[in-house]
Formats: structure tokens, sequence, C-alpha cells
């Protein structure tokens, strides 16, 4: 389909227009009928069309392998419906890939479909009463007053999962929570959210900020299923200092090896544990003086992401591993953001899905999600 697409004449740019469509029509076929390998498959293909337009996209123009919002809409309904999670997953890595842009409604069907039930677990304040490591994991960090609670309601679809306060600091333990463990769908795609202490604005004794930064070091460095931690910015006012403590935290724990992948390096002995995805996410984007800061883009290049991906390297990462770090823009109130954050989440929601698909696709590392 890519030789193909790149060997289209001028005179034929419309069916590299209309294989898109061809091919996102052929993918929601597929999954009503509940064939989601064929599903999988159309896909790729709409995914390997898009590669192949980008090397033509004089001819093509921009965004050549994108469909409309009603198009990539209906085809999420068709997994929903299916109750499908790697499907759905998998069109929104496709979307992603293609450009295609959500609306409304495509936002509500994600919201709908990819959190079947969500449950409080427990409240940790050690590493010894931690919930049992039997679910992947995702972790959300951020200084205290950066909206994280109102991202993690955002992400989720829910209006007070996460408790919301105009007073920084009010999560004090780490919070679980089960997501999709009494899901019907097959699999379910249950993981635990785990909401951490906002660190740096919190009224709270220093010994006891500091006891929250050696558990977060402890957490980060020993629980396997880990398998994603985001660490949540203000666009506003970019890496502050606490937020530059965190990554310090991270340097030494993340490292590429040689095949330029992430890995997991922890204790003296170079002892290492499966990688999570480490994300860094801008928040509050709808706020009026957000560009001020961070919320600019110049020549097609995110002036935001190089401020953060200088700020970790300052901080100890290599410049190569910090190339590896998604940036992702979003706001809680125009719900910006949330299925890019949904395609990261999906390391822990889909685990499996989300390893064949990173082995066949370069898109999760080193690749802007900023638009």
């Amino acid at each position: 389909a890519a030789a193909a697409a790149a060997a289209l004449p001028a005179s034929s740019v419309w069916w590299g227009r209309s294989a898109p469509l061809l091919e996102a029509s052929l993918a929601r076929g597929w999954t009503k009928a509940g064939d989601f390998g064929e599903a999988s498959m159309a896909l790729a293909r709409w995914r390997l069309l898009a590669a192949a337009t980008q090397g033509a996209r004089a001819r093509s123009g921009p965004g050549a392998a994108r469909v409309p919002s009603e198009v990539a809409t209906g085809l999420l309904r068709a997994a929903a419906q299916a109750r499908h999670l790697p499907t759905l997953m998998d069109c929104l890595e496709t979307f992603g890939v293609t450009g295609t842009e959500a609306d409304d409604a495509t936002h509500e069907v994600v919201a709908q479909a990819a959190v079947q039930s969500i449950d409080f677990v427990k409240g940790a304040v050690s590493m010894d009463t931690l919930p049992e490591a039997a679910l992947p994991e995702a972790a959300f960090i951020g200084r205290s007053n950066v909206g994280k609670s109102s991202l993690v309601n955002m992400v989720v679809g829910r209006k007070a999962l996460a408790y919301t306060s105009k007073t920084p600091g009010k999560t004090q333990q780490f919070n679980y929570f089960a997501v999709n463990q009494l899901s019907s769908w097959d699999p379910p795609g249950a993981f635990y959210l785990v909401d951490l202490p906002g660190v740096g604005y919190a009224k709270v004794p220093r010994a006891q900020r500091n006891k929250w930064l050696e558990l977060m070091n402890s957490y980060l460095c020993e629980r396997e299923t880990l398998k994603v931690v985001f660490h949540l910015i203000d666009s506003r006012h970019g890496p502050v200092a606490e937020d530059l403590e965190v990554m310090r935290l991270m340097a030494p724990l993340l490292c590429s090896d040689d095949s330029g992948a992430l890995s997991t390096n922890c204790g003296p002995a170079g002892v290492r544990k499966p990688p999570f995805q480490y994300v860094m996410v801008l928040t509050k984007a709808d706020k009026k003086d957000s560009h001020k800061a961070l919320v600019r883009a110049a020549g097609g290049r995110s002036l935001a992401a190089d401020a953060i991906r200088g700020a970790l390297v300052e901080s100890g990462f290599a410049p190569e591993a910090a190339a590896q770090v998604p940036v992702v823009l979003t706001s809680s109130v125009s719900r910006r953001g949330r299925d890019e954050m949904w395609r990261l989440l999906r390391r822990a929601a889909d685990p499996a899905a989300f390893e064949a698909n990173r082995a066949a696709n370069s898109c999760e590392h080193g690749v802007d999600l900023l638009r």
C-alpha cells in the first residue's frame, strides 16, 4: 500500500485521498462483523498510506491521509459497540499517525467506551501499603496546583473521581483507582490509575514532602507493573524548580540502550526492570496567558517541546533519551489532548497490543504530539 501510494501519478491524487476513506470504511465493516484481525490490517494499511503521502506531500497536500471527524467517530462507535478495546485503541493510534482530528462527538465516544468502570481501591503511604501488583499501572505526577485532579477527571470522563479544590495539595497519598476491573469487554483492559501527591506548593512540612519524594523514587524504581508516568507541567509557567526536581529523580532511572529504546536502570548494580513510558503533559492550555510561556509554535516545530526537552537535558537526561519523551498539550476545559492521552494510556490499558504496535510503528518515541 505504501509503495502504491508513493508511485501515484499526479492525475491519481484523488485515489490517494480516497484510499484512507476506503480503509476506514473497511476497518469499520470488519469491526462490526467481529473480524478484528482484518480491521487491524485495514488500520495498518491506512497508517502506511499516511507514511507514503508524507513523502509526496507536495502533490498530495498536507493531511492527505486524514478522514473527516464524523468518519472517525463512526469507526470508534463500531469498536465500542463490539466491546473490543484493542481495536478502539488501534483506531486512536491511527488517528494520531494520519492527522485525523477529533471533535466533541469523538471525545465522548472515547470517554464512554474506554472507561467501563472505575473504583477507588485504597490510599497508600508506603511501599508496604501499595495494593498487590496485579494490574498494569499508569501514574500521574505533578506539582500541586498544576491541575492534576481536573486532568484525571477529564481523561476518564468523570466529574469527581479525583478531588479538585482551590486549595492545592489535597492529594497526600498514593490514590489507587481500578479502571475497567468490572468491565464485560474482552479483553477488559483493566489497569490501575495512580494519583500521586503533588509536590512544591502543598502546605505540608518539608519532612513530609521529602517522605513523598523518597516513596516516589522507590515506587518508580521498584514497581514492575508501572507502565506509563505522566508528569504534568503548567503550560503558563513551564518547568519550575519542583518540576526540575522530579526530572532529576527520573534522569538516573531512564536511559537509552544500544537500540535507542528507553530502559529502566535502578540501583548501583544497574538492576534493570521493564521500562515505563515517561510523558510530559502541559496543562491549562485554555488559560489566556498560556501562550506567554510555552503554548506557541513556529516553523512547524513546537517551542513547548523544545523547552521541555531542554529542561530534561539540564536535569541529567542524555539528549537521545530526552528526545524520546512525548509532550502532550491538554486542557481539562476544552478536553484538548484527551485522545492523545489515551493513545499513551494504551500501554497500561492494552499492554500486549501496545508492544506489538510499537514494534510495527515508530510513532511512540520521539514524536511530538503537539499540533
